[in-house]
């Protein structure tokens, strides 16, 4: 299994992986662990930097700090986990942080971002991601 990489994104492909470390053990080899995790969509350092900047700007105009801005910005345009409790049954919603959006989530906030600023004649430095 050594420089073998392996993307367990199904139930099937995770049953096929079961059963070669299991064949890999029984013929005396010892398999080399790896760390697995669901495949991801992930969104790239420098979107991650522009919508901060989007941010800023809006904070900027508005007089705000940083985070607030942000924080109006993700509710306004971000992605929103909403859960219901299974002790009390009420609903609650969280806002989602950048590090755990993916990429094409991150595209969307910052096309929405980009759309308000320019429609409110706020200035910001666009950039080609």
């Amino acid at each position: 299994m050594s420089g073998q990489r392996w993307t367990l994104d199904t139930a099937e492909k995770r049953q096929f992986f079961n059963s070669h470390i299991a064949q890999m053990l029984q013929a005396g080899k010892k398999p080399v662990v790896q760390f697995v995790r669901p495949l991801r969509n992930p969104k790239t350092p420098d979107q991650i930097r522009y919508a901060h900047s989007l941010c800023q700007a809006l904070a900027d105009h508005a007089g705000v700090p940083l985070e607030e801005a942000k924080t109006d910005a993700k509710r306004e345009f971000g992605v929103i986990h909403v859960s219901t409790s299974t002790i009390t049954g009420d609903r609650a919603a969280r806002l989602v942080s950048f590090s755990d959006y993916k990429k094409d989530e991150m595209s969307g906030f910052i096309s929405a971002m980009e759309h308000h600023l320019i429609s409110n004649n706020i200035p910001f430095t666009p950039a080609a991601l």
